[in-house]
């Protein structure tokens, strides 16, 4: 939680949350008001201190006020000294109203300036950050080959689907192992080879190309370090990416005989040795723009907002054995204690305004939130910010399974009707029938049941329970 100063206890009050809900206003977070934080010394001559003089004065006491070059005896009627001066003064805080904060800041440090002092004013947000806030980083910077890892995710062996979440985890492993800054993500076209044709009758080109850039391209934000992403034109373009790149993951990739490395049993390779891969999360520009949904449609009452309860409906037309049991659902919502809970419904994308999700709206009047079908990072923020997550065994949820904090209940695990989902096929990729997913932690369950009312309710209530013990720990 970012620590700001100048904040009244009045701010402070109003913007108190209620431990384990974790919406609030992410443009505005929670202050610790610094008694000591009173003296100020301002870096700074231009319209952003004039500002923060007149917003900021009645707060605090502006002791000095200095900058690289000071010419004049006063500065708003407040007294002016050259920078070596100034650092000799007696000051709690710095206090910079410039947007070269990095720069002022490493030349402030050089000159003895103690790190936790030197705070920065964000004229166009009207606060006062840490010097280091990651506002003030610079996100534009040239990369040597030699620091990035080119991760090829190949279209001849891999599905434009979900898939692609654990290779990326495999991917940022790969990355630390080998010391790398950043990740460029290269999605190799699909030819027409075997595994392409026989994906022919489950979806058409046009949308195994939605789906590259819906799903692939978004799911790439996910990381941190991705600093690049690519669609090959042609497996020739690939292959010259190949030779150019330093490192290459898979290690064994190479065009003319791909490699997945997205497969389940290669995150339980890993996890194995208690290693986790959930490398997965939202951006804070994500988070920000869910917290905006949030506040809108489940405003706090008395300092606190309801526990969102967000549910992932799967209705698709693709193997229809494993969608959601849309009644079995209803009915759980509907005996769930809207007193403290918010349910929010994500519907399946392919069916986002189906007339099944409209009687299940009217049924129990809960709020869909229908954005994060189409945009990955807001689907990854909005299962971050939720108190829990639920739903059946299908591709978004495994955003959940490969993130290091969202809490979650997966169903409906086995489909006897289909290979993928069948127990043969969970045994051969390494799960444990009745296990969680590789690396998950206390609060993170697959339920090796259907989405029934009842196992809803029991499983969800157990859940709830280990919350409340962690909290109180």
């Amino acid at each position: 939680m970012e620590d700001y100063l100048f904040l009244s206890s009045a701010d402070v009050d109003a913007n108190t949350t209620n431990p384990g809900n974790t919406q609030c206003d992410a443009t505005h977070p929670i202050a610790t008001v610094h008694d000591n934080a009173k003296r100020v010394l301002l870096y700074g001559t231009g319209s952003s201190s004039r500002y923060f003089v007149e917003q900021y004065q009645h707060r605090c006491q502006i002791v000095l006020v200095t900058d690289a070059h000071i010419s004049k005896p006063e500065f708003e009627a407040m007294p002016t000294a050259p920078l070596s001066e100034a650092l000799a003064s007696e000051f709690d805080v710095i206090v910079v109203a410039s947007w070269a904060i990095s720069d002022i800041a490493e030349r402030l440090i050089s000159l003895g300036a103690e790190k936790n002092t030197i705070y920065w004013f964000q004229h166009n947000k009207n606060r006062v950050v840490p010097f280091n806030h990651e506002d003030a980083l610079s996100a534009h910077r040239e990369l040597a080959p030699a620091q990035i890892l080119y991760a090829f995710y190949d279209l001849n062996v891999a599905r434009a689907t979900f898939d692609v979440l654990g290779f990326l985890c495999l991917a940022e492993r790969q990355r630390r192992i080998r010391g790398c800054d950043a990740i460029h993500v290269v999605m190799v076209n699909a030819s027409n080879n075997d595994f392409n044709v026989a994906a022919r009758g489950i979806i058409s080109t046009q949308e195994h190309i939605w789906r590259k850039r819906q799903i692939l391209a978004q799911s790439c934000g996910l990381l941190a370090s991705c600093s690049g992403f690519s669609v090959t034109s042609s497996r020739e373009e690939a292959e010259a990416l190949v030779k150019s790149a330093a490192y290459v993951f898979p290690e064994d990739y190479r065009v003319d005989t791909p490699v997945a490395c997205w497969e389940f049993d290669n995150l339980f390779r890993v996890t194995d040795n208690e290693e986790s891969v959930a490398f997965l999360t939202a951006s804070t520009q994500a988070k920000a723009q869910v917290h905006q949904y949030l506040n809108a449609v489940n405003p706090q009452h008395n300092g606190q907002a309801k526990k969102v309860v967000c549910i992932t409906m799967r209705e698709s037309d693709i193997k229809p054995a494993r969608n959601s049991l849309f009644d079995e659902w209803t009915a759980f919502i509907q005996q769930l204690d809207k007193n403290i809970y918010f349910p929010l419904i994500l519907p399946d994308t392919d069916n986002s305004y189906s007339k099944a999700l409209q009687k299940l709206v009217q049924e129990t009047g809960c709020e869909v939130y229908r954005e994060p079908c189409f945009n990955v990072e807001l689907r990854m923020a909005i299962y971050e910010l939720s108190y829990v997550n639920l739903g059946v065994n299908n591709g978004p949820m495994h955003l959940c399974a490969l993130s290091p904090t969202c809490r979650y209940l997966m169903y409906k695990q086995v489909t006897e009707d289909y290979a993928h989902t069948s127990t043969q096929s969970f045994i051969d990729r390494g799960f444990s029938i009745g296990g969680d997913f590789p690396g998950a932690t206390t609060v993170q369950k697959l339920v090796w049941e259907d989405d029934t009312c009842n196992v809803i309710r029991s499983s969800f209530e157990a859940l709830v329970q280990i919350i409340q013990k962690e909290m109180t720990e």
